[in-house]
């Protein structure tokens, strides 16, 4: 199985990390697309300083509307979808951001399933647009990933009845990278 994977939190060391333990419970390749940098709240640059890529192959494309996690995505990704050729597209953004619609809308037309990830969060009221891309997403979308139960609930509140797996892969700790890379691991191969 070729897993793509989509995120801007793979510019941080810790996850690249994780990364490589996940690459290495795999039957298959994990290639992962990240942004060159990250422009944070507040005006901060993070950059990709480390490179933990044993095991996976790391693809730096550039991004579009950098440091807003409800507009960015990839104009690339299209033609990283063609040419990589995945078995499966993991958006690591959430329902209501572009990059997830985006990436989702662009795996349609090339035959490939895609799960999304949502962070824990609120039930919150949405824009209309947020709205939009959510239902498209749950549409659509093969799988998600959760954080916790609550984020799980919200999601089902919110008309996700999808599967889904609760795996808090952003809380990352080298002692339960092992645990968590075999259960997204598992997770794909169920969404293929």
């Amino acid at each position: 199985m070729r897993v793509l994977l989509v995120s801007r939190f793979a510019i941080m060391g810790t996850y690249q990390r994780w990364l490589e333990t996940l690459a290495a419970c795999m039957q298959g390749e994990l290639v992962v697309i990240i942004p060159p940098y990250w422009r944070a709240t507040g005006g901060q640059i993070e950059r990709l300083i480390d490179r933990h890529t044993h095991g996976y192959q790391l693809i730096v494309t550039p991004i579009r509307h950098n440091g807003s996690a409800t507009r960015h995505y990839y104009p690339h990704l299209g033609q990283l979808l063609a040419s990589i050729r995945p078995d499966l597209l993991h958006l690591d953004s959430c329902a209501e951001q572009a990059a997830t619609t985006h990436g989702i809308r662009l795996a349609i037309r090339a035959g490939i399933p895609a799960i999304f990830h949502m962070e824990r969060r609120s039930d919150r009221r949405r824009s209309p647009l947020h709205w939009w891309r959510e239902h498209y997403t749950y549409t659509h979308a093969r799988g998600a990933i959760v954080d916790d139960l609550d984020t799980q609930t919200i999601l089902r509140h919110r008309g996700w009845h999808g599967p889904t797996a609760i795996i808090p892969y952003h809380d990352l700790h080298p002692d339960r990278f092992a645990l968590l890379a075999q259960e997204i691991y598992a997770f794909y191969a169920s969404c293929c």
